[in-house]
C-alpha cells in the first residue's frame, strides 16, 4: 500500500513539474479591452485629452462609447450595471 502511495505521489510530482515547465507563447498585442464607468465625462477626459484616443459610438451597446487608439485597437467604456 505504502509503494503504490508513493508511486501516485511521485506521479503527481512529475506531472505537476511538466505542466510548469510548459513553454507558454508570448503575448503579442491587445485588441480592445472593456471596462465600466460611474463617470463618464472624467472617462472621457481621461481617454481623449491625457492618453490621446478618439472617440466613437460603441456598434455593439448604445449606452457604451469606444476609445480607439488605432484601426485595431481600443478600449470599450460602458455605465457601471446598478448593484
Amino acid at each position: 500500500m505504502k509503494i503504490r502511495l508513493a508511486f501516485v505521489i511521485l506521479s503527481l510530482l512529475l506531472l505537476a513539474h511538466g505542466a510548469i515547465c510548459q513553454q507558454r507563447p508570448k503575448v503579442t498585442g491587445l485588441s480592445h479591452l472593456g471596462v465600466y464607468t460611474t463617470d463618464p465625462a472624467k472617462s472621457e477626459r481621461f481617454y481623449v485629452h491625457d492618453l490621446g484616443a478618439m472617440k466613437g459610438p460603441d456598434p455593439e451597446n448604445s449606452a457604451g462609447v469606444r476609445y480607439s487608439f488605432s484601426a485595431t485597437q481600443f478600449i470599450e467604456v460602458l455605465p457601471m450595471p446598478p448593484g
